[in-house]
């Protein structure tokens, strides 16, 4: 699948969704440091990339609408330790494809995620 990686999501964490298969640009090797999360969200559609992030107000959908997009993941582990991310990450690409993410947003928890109300 295709991500873009917000400025808060671990470097780790880029290499090992790269590392099991997947095209993960950031905000860091795309010079979008700074930039607004429209300029962000604008460049995941141009792309066609989902976006990871741990900024909760993404979760705002009327401010951001996922139909707009192709796709919005939220990681809501507290805390956020490296393994706990890369755990709800993996099972959660285990049964997902991009059409899953296109237009939705994806709340990862511990437990398991959420699309836009819908537990899993």
């Amino acid at each position: 699948m295709r991500f873009f990686a917000d400025e808060n999501v671990y470097p780790k964490v880029i290499s090992h969704l790269r590392e099991i298969g997947h095209d993960v640009k950031d905000i860091r090797s795309s010079n979008l440091s700074s930039v607004s999360d429209e300029e962000i969200l604008e460049f995941c559609r141009r792309d066609q990339r989902a976006l990871i992030t741990f900024d909760k107000h993404f979760t705002n959908i009327l401010g951001h609408p996922p139909e707009n997009t192709f796709g919005i993941v939220v990681v809501r582990i507290h805390p956020p330790t490296l393994r706990e991310v890369e755990k709800a990450l993996e099972r959660f690409l285990k049964e997902s494809n991009f059409e899953t993410l296109k237009g939705k947003l994806i709340v990862l928890t511990r437990k398991g995620y959420r699309i836009r109300g819908i537990s899993q």
